[in-house]
This record gives structure tokens, C-alpha cells and sequence, in this order.
């Protein structure tokens, strides 16, 4: 019967022999009004899980989803075919057994020999659908491992600027340190010079400028005391405390 259907409606012999059996998709022929099965083709048969077209033919659509459309619902879809000859939508369907799978279904109308059809194409999805949700959790996952690092950085950037801070702070007290030491030194009314353990000049104050004859910038942290003596001098001085 649905071969001469489809011969009625321009389909070629080859298009006929890709629906019976060669089609990895499935096609199902309903009654318009009741939806009861009239014509399925090989791998519809195969993937519903029935032995034969004859058994098929008891089925109705709605019995062949995981569960039954509401009536809004199936009267969206009727009003859908009826004003534009088409419907489309992603649906669980379920087999024989009671496996469930996700497919797409499209409908389209017509008419053959005063009765009114409907041609069903199901296309399995299940594999693209289990594709679809690995990748929005990768997604998930790398979105949660982003804001992860973020929020990282920012703690890191947080520690930072508080140590920049703190470091700061250091460098202003030990300024403020230094110049009230200085203050003090040049103050204080007698040649003050600080060495550090290599002898080298440190802190020269303004006495010593006067009564040593050198700049503060000439002798920190370049000379050592040694300048100011006379070297023979130094060398008897030293003879005699050795003694």
C-alpha cells in the first residue's frame, strides 16, 4: 500500500527502496485523525523493537513516547500540521522493551485515496544529546576552574598589594628614622662618624664636614677613617699601645 503512496507523491523507486529498508532513519505512516500506525519501514521496525509491521500497526503514536503529550499539547501539534502541513520536535521515545531514546520527529500531511496521513521521520539523537550534555559539563567544569583561578588571582593580587603596602609603610618609618637620626647627629654639637663592621663611612655629620674638611656624599660609604690620620703617625700609635 505505501509503496503506490509514495510512487502517487513523485518518489522513485530508489527514494522507495532507501525508506523500506536502506534508511539509517525511521518511518512510521499514521492515520491523521487517530494517529494508529499504518506503514513502518525496516529499521522503525528494528529500533521499536517488533517482530513485524503487522504488530506495529496496533500501535498509536502516543504509545510509542515515553509519556502521553498533553492535550494542549496535542492540539498545538494539530493545529500545527493543519495550517502549515508540518510538525517538528525532540521527543523521549520509548521500544517494546521500555528503553527510552531521544529522537526528532517531523510530520508532514497528505493524502492518499480519500484517506488523510501522516508521514513521521524519527531521527535518533540519543548519542548527540549524551554529546551535548558531556560538553556543557566540560563547560561547567572549566567555567568553575576559571572563576577558580580567578578568584586565586584575586588573593594573590589581595597578598600583594597588602605587602606592597606593608613594605611601604617600612620604608616610611625607616625614612622617618633616618632623617630624625640625622637630625639628631648634626645636632648634636660633636664629630660624629658611623662605620659599618668593613670600616667603610656610613653617617657623616655636618661637625665632621667642618672640622674634617670633607662632604657627607664624599666619604659614605666609600672611605674609611683612615683618611683623616696621618698613616706614620698611626703606625707609632699603634706601636706603642702594643706594647
Amino acid at each position: 500500500m505505501f509503496d503506490q503512496v509514495l510512487t502517487d507523491l513523485g518518489f522513485d523507486s530508489v527514494l522507495l527502496k532507501m525508506l523500506s529498508a536502506n534508511s539509517t532513519d525511521f518511518f512510521v505512516v499514521l492515520y491523521k485523525g487517530t494517529r494508529q500506525v499504518v506503514w513502518a519501514n525496516e529499521r522503525a521496525l528494528e529500533m521499536f523493537e517488533y517482530d513485524n509491521e503487522a504488530e506495529f500497526r496496533q500501535r498509536y503514536f502516543h504509545t510509542l513516547r515515553k509519556e502521553k503529550p498533553k492535550k494542549e499539547i496535542l492540539d498545538k501539534i494539530s493545529a500545527s500540521i493543519d495550517k502549515h502541513g508540518f510538525w517538528e520536535e525532540e521527543s523521549e521515545l520509548m521500544t517494546k522493551s521500555g528503553r527510552i531514546f531521544m529522537g526528532r520527529i517531523t510530520m508532514r500531511s497528505f493524502s492518499y485515496d480519500g484517506k488523510e496521513l501522516l508521514l513521521v521521520r524519527i531521527v535518533d539523537i540519543e548519542k548527540l544529546k549524551t554529546n551535548e550534555a558531556a560538553l556543557r559539563e566540560l563547560n561547567s567544569e572549566l567555567e568553575n576552574r576559571g572563576r577558580e583561578k580567578t578568584h586565586s588571582l584575586q588573593n594573590t593580587i589581595a597578598e600583594l598589594q597588602k605587602q606592597c603596602k606593608i613594605t611601604q609603610q617600612a620604608k616610611e618609618e625607616l625614612a622617618r628614622v633616618s632623617l630624625f637620626q640625622r637630625a639628631v647627629w648634626d645636632n648634636a654639637g660633636a664629630l660624629i662618624v658611623v662605620t659599618d663592621k668593613d670600616g667603610v663611612i656610613q653617617h657623616f655629620n655636618n661637625v665632621a664636614e667642618k672640622k674634617l674638611g670633607y662632604l657627607a656624599k664624599e666619604v659614605e660609604g666609600k672611605l674609611t677613617p683612615a683618611i683623616f690620620h696621618d698613616v706614620n703617625e698611626t703606625i707609632e700609635r699603634a706601636k706603642k699601645l702594643s706594647e
